[in-house]
């Protein structure tokens, strides 16, 4: 059954210009939503360059304020530039009779299609011995990420590190997966661009826990 009409609590105008912090970073072409609510999660953002333009994913989280006449995020054009590249493969047309965002047509919205999901954690009697190579290649300095992990937001702890999604050919991390609530039961699935610090304890976030709850929710089907 379609999910119940819902407008989005901002307006994201098809074709509207996108203004970073310092100057314009692009031009909208498609929406991300999430189909269980119809709530915008990233936005298609065409970046002008020499030759064809790029378009990046950028978070709604980034989203400062979106009217008729154009979209303001937190960001500068550069880092704009460097968000992750758009990729039709990993995304999907929603489905026929699919009425969650009235005010959008279906040819300009976008659902993100499953991802295989990695486990962050394995228990170390199955952990095979790495080969030297793969010991080389790892920097000294490097950081594991370990389930269980604190994830904040600011100084406040906000849940736990779940798990970790990796892009389909498994080469690099796109989202984390942060398991809250007062029984663990709900998990919410954050961009790696979100991610500000990692250390040895924790994962600290941008967002804040109100920017968290509105992050798509994990399903591990």
């Amino acid at each position: 059954m379609p999910p119940q009409r819902k407008t989005s609590t901002r307006q994201y105008a098809i074709g509207a210009g996108v203004m970073a912090r310092d100057g314009i970073a692009g031009t909208l072409e498609r929406i991300v939503v999430d189909p269980d609510d119809a709530q915008v999660v990233d936005l298609i953002v065409s970046v002008p360059r020499v030759g064809p333009d790029r378009e990046v994913v950028v978070p709604a989280t980034r989203v400062v304020h979106a009217d008729a006449d154009g979209i303001v995020v937190d960001l500068t054009t550069a880092e704009v530039r460097a968000l992750p590249e758009f990729e039709a493969v990993r995304f999907r047309q929603p489905e026929a009779g699919w009425e969650g965002l009235p005010e959008h047509t279906p040819d300009v919205v976008l659902f993100w299609a499953p991802r295989r999901a990695v486990e962050a954690f394995v228990p170390p009697s199955v952990v095979p011995e790495p080969n030297v190579e793969g010991v080389r290649n790892i920097p000294p300095d490097a950081i594991t990420l370990a389930a269980e992990m604190e994830v904040t937001c600011g100084h406040e702890v906000v849940g736990q590190l779940d798990r970790i999604l990796l892009d389909p050919e498994g080469d690099h991390a796109t989202h984390l997966v942060v398991r809250r609530g007062v029984l663990g039961t709900e998990e919410r699935i954050v961009p790696v661009t979100q991610v500000d610090r990692v250390t040895e304890e924790r994962v600290e976030l941008r967002c804040d826990h109100q920017e968290l709850d509105q992050m798509p929710r994990y399903r591990s089907n």
